[in-house]
């Protein structure tokens, strides 16, 4: 049975509490019973996961079954069970959701003047042929109110199919784009880095905890690429020698795991460099919920000069007047 995702809030909402509840000790299923006061579809979810649980399925599978974990989110979740670091995943997943949640909110905030300009462009631009009798009120509304309508539906549609990011010619997109690609790609390497980290501080071996930790990237072609790296330890290459042959790793994470590896405590490196590139990945985000708006608001003024510029300029007069 396939399941809408739980909005950003409601995921947020299910990690903190889900993240305080482990580290206190709490059995699963009686923390997903603390969710009775919550949102009707977490409520009904966290109900569903708890059945799932006591009918012998663990944390992550029950969640997975009941539509409570996303499937990236549920796989990540399994190597967690796998590291016995389940707190921990829980609260990353919870920062994941907080920095979502925080984007959308500034994206919202900045995209008011905007939206606002383009609603005034599409109620003024049409008037003058209104006012003059060139157009009839039917026509202004199917022009105005109706384009603003074919909007905000498309902008529904394309929110509810977001699930089609993860078809396979989308994904191979997302990795082929020049400017974007390098963005995704070391989205998709933290939380590679991060499961990595878990599993090898739990005391799984680096040829235990690769093929866990892939899991944990959400693009099926990435994963593909990992398996070179996998390939490559398994053939006698140190694990940063064989991460260094994979098209767009940044250099600077090779040099860290390599520290890592020679120092012999890889996890604690690649743990710090998750944190730094968290940070800087929220220093992106930040910068980019300030330039969407940005982007949309010349575009629409680049779209009124065009209108005034090559357009029929100010309508004469009817003879009559």
């Amino acid at each position: 049975m396939a399941f809408a995702p739980l909005s950003n809030e409601a995921s947020r909402e299910l990690y903190w509490q889900l993240a305080t509840l482990e580290k206190s000790g709490m059995p699963p299923d009686v923390a997903l019973g603390q969710f009775e006061q919550a949102s009707k579809p977490l409520r009904q979810r966290a109900q569903a996961a708890r059945r799932h649980i006591r009918q012998g399925k663990t944390i992550a599978r029950a969640g997975q079954l009941a539509g409570l974990f996303a499937e990236f989110d549920a796989e990540l979740l399994k190597t967690a069970e796998a590291a016995g670091k389940l707190s921990e995943v829980y609260f990353l997943l919870a920062g994941f959701y907080e920095e979502k949640v925080r984007f959308w909110q500034q994206v919202k905030g900045k995209s008011l003047m905007p939206a606002l300009v383009l609603t005034l462009a599409l109620l003024i631009q049409p008037l003058p042929d209104l006012i003059l009798h060139r157009m009839g009120y039917a026509q202004y509304l199917r022009e105005t109110v109706g384009v603003l309508l074919e909007l905000s539906l498309a902008g529904w549609a394309a929110w509810r199919l977001r699930a089609l990011i993860r078809l396979r010619p989308v994904e191979y997109v997302q990795m082929a784009v020049p400017v974007f690609r390098d963005w995704y790609i070391r989205r998709q390497m933290k939380n590679y880095y991060h499961a990595l980290a878990l599993m090898l501080a739990s005391g799984l071996s680096l040829f235990a905890a690769l093929p866990k930790a892939r899991s944990a990237v959400p693009n099926s072609l990435m994963r593909k690429r990992l398996q070179q790296v996998e390939r490559g330890v398994q053939q006698g290459l140190r694990f940063h020698e064989a991460l260094a042959q994979l098209p767009g790793v940044s250099p600077a994470a090779v040099q860290y795991i390599k520290s890592g590896e020679m120092s012999g405590a890889l996890d604690g490196v690649l743990s710090h460099y998750v944190k730094l590139e968290t940070e800087a990945i929220t220093l992106q985000n930040t910068m980019l919920a300030e330039w969407l708006p940005r982007l949309f608001y010349w575009l629409v003024l680049a779209s009124m000069a065009k209108t005034l510029i090559i357009g029929d300029g100010v309508p004469a007069l009817p003879p009559d007047l």
